[in-house]
């Protein structure tokens, strides 16, 4: 996993080497899930490809959900039944849907969201699922039942770190994601071409 992101990221050296670090703390057997990660950068610059990269790479099923538009709170938290929006929480249809406990989620635009709260605030839902043990007894208004989360790989996308709760931050190893040198942009498109 860490070779084809070091190959497919080479200016991003920091993102390989977390990504090494934090794999070799996973022990033999146990539950592949990956520490909140928050890639933060100016728009354009990829975060959210690079934050799909990492989930591929790591072999989880994974699912990106934008929540600029006001509504990440409900997509993610889900609804309690009776409200026209009822449904489970993301992370539970996603295990449900591929019957996998280990899954990943990108939370695309955070900071973009944080401004909108007419739904819940979706950095603060994620805040919940962030704390180890809240992660462990997260309750899904719909299903009724309490469920674990711990194993959910958690990689958020901003590009300002500004709108972000501080607590948040402190909860997620946070990495600057930079557009690649021009210098290598041949090479990078010719890759493309070749997916």
């Amino acid at each position: 996993a860490v070779q084809g992101i070091r190959a497919r990221f080479p200016w991003m050296p920091a993102l390989a080497e977390t990504l090494r670090r934090e794999l070799a703390l996973i022990p033999p057997g146990g539950a592949m899930a990956l520490p909140p990660l928050v890639l933060v950068g100016a728009p354009g610059t990829g975060k959210t490809t690079v934050a799909r990269a990492v989930l591929e790479a790591s072999g989880l099923p994974h699912r990106t959900v934008a929540v600029a538009d006001g509504n990440g709170a409900t997509v993610l938290a889900g609804a309690a039944r009776g409200w026209r929006s009822a449904r489970p929480s993301l992370p539970l249809r996603l295990m449900g849907e591929t019957g996998w406990s280990t899954v990943g989620l990108v939370i695309d635009d955070l900071d973009r969201a944080a401004a909108g709260r007419d739904h819940g605030s979706a950095a603060e839902w994620l805040l919940g699922v962030l704390e180890p043990h809240q992660a462990r007894n997260h309750w899904c208004p719909f299903l009724e039942v309490q469920a674990d989360l711990s194993t959910v790989s958690w990689l958020v996308t901003a590009n300002s770190l500004d709108l972000l709760p501080g607590a948040l931050l402190d909860r997620a190893i946070v990495l600057e994601i930079q557009a690649p040198p021009a210098a290598m942009l041949p090479a990078i498109a010719e890759g493309m071409v070749g997916d």
